[in-house]
């Protein structure tokens, strides 16, 4: 009598596979993840940059010559507050900015959530502090890393964790 040989994979063999498709696909979402936050980063950067020539116009549209606003911390955005609640979005800064940026760019870290959850910080006077220069500032957060390379401008703190917070002068 002739044995009939059956075809197909062992147990093992399944096994040996479906570890490997989960290795490899773990190793796929970590650098996906990474490029993730490296991209954010960059559009966070890129947005600051943004907002500054906006509020570089704005200051040099003005008969005054000064920036808009009032003193102290506020939200970069007309209405609402940021921040944990702690500071409030200003309108006379959104109007300001309307002819020279039509939209101000949410923050791209929406993890951020207890304080740059969805607004840039912004601060016309601003003293100085640390060794940086009295002036226009912005605050912004950035994904974890090395700050002294990822902030562009002053580091403000780790206040949650995995997010650098920057400070970046604008000017006098």
């Amino acid at each position: 009598m002739m044995k009939i040989k059956q075809k197909g994979f062992t147990l093992i063999e399944l096994l040996v596979v479906v570890a490997i498709i989960g290795l490899l696909s773990s190793i796929v979402l970590t650098s996906v993840n990474s490029a993730r936050k490296k991209a954010r980063d960059a559009r966070t950067l890129e947005d600051v940059r943004q907002i500054t020539l906006a509020l570089n116009m704005v200051r040099d549209a003005s008969p005054t010559y000064s920036w808009p606003g009032v003193s102290g911390w506020q939200c970069l955005k007309a209405s609402g507050s940021c921040w944990r609640n702690s500071y409030a979005g200003n309108s006379t800064i959104g109007n300001a900015l309307l002819p020279f940026m039509p939209e101000i760019p949410k923050t791209q870290n929406p993890n951020a959530g207890y304080y740059a959850y969805d607004s840039y910080l912004y601060n016309r006077a601003f003293p100085g502090a640390a060794g940086s220069p009295a002036g226009a500032y912005i605050i912004y957060a950035l994904e974890g890393g090395d700050f002294s390379t990822k902030c562009n401008g002053f580091y403000a703190g780790q206040l949650e964790t995995g997010y650098w917070y920057c400070y970046f002068w604008i000017g006098n």
